[in-house]
């Protein structure tokens, strides 16, 4: 219903979700590295 009453909600919110998404995604991934790598330092010392 959205889509026909708003048609310019998709080029507007729908990349904002992607962008946001792959942020997370990317974020998510760092800090898992960083906490991977901070415990392998621990465990070496």
């Amino acid at each position: 219903m959205l889509h026909k009453v708003i048609p310019s909600l998709d080029m507007t919110i729908v990349p904002m979700l992607c962008v946001g998404a792959l942020l997370l995604f990317w974020t998510l991934c760092v800090l898992y590295v960083a906490l991977r790598a901070t415990l392998g330092f621990y465990d070496v010392s």
